[in-house]
């Protein structure tokens, strides 16, 4: 739903994420599991960054959703 405000407002960067636009991998647009899968599929072993824009974002707000995602991550394969 807010993906679908942000496009008929046309909203900026920032007004976007300041309306939570960027959300947790398991619930975005994303699909992970067939992401996972092409990493497997081309042997990357490299290192990868996960990060959801959060501003201004209370202080007790991103550690559990930094838990969340890692869990969830873990889940569908991701060591």
């Amino acid at each position: 739903k807010v993906r679908e405000k942000m496009q008929e407002g046309n909203w900026s960067f920032a007004k976007a994420v300041s309306e939570d636009i960027m959300c947790e991998p398991e619930l975005g647009v994303v699909d992970m599991t067939a992401f996972v899968k092409v990493l497997e599929d081309i042997d990357f072993s490299g290192w990868a960054i996960v990060e959801q824009d959060m501003y201004p974002a209370p202080f007790e707000k991103p550690f559990p959703i930094a838990k969340r995602t890692r869990e969830y991550l873990t889940r569908i394969g991701v060591d």
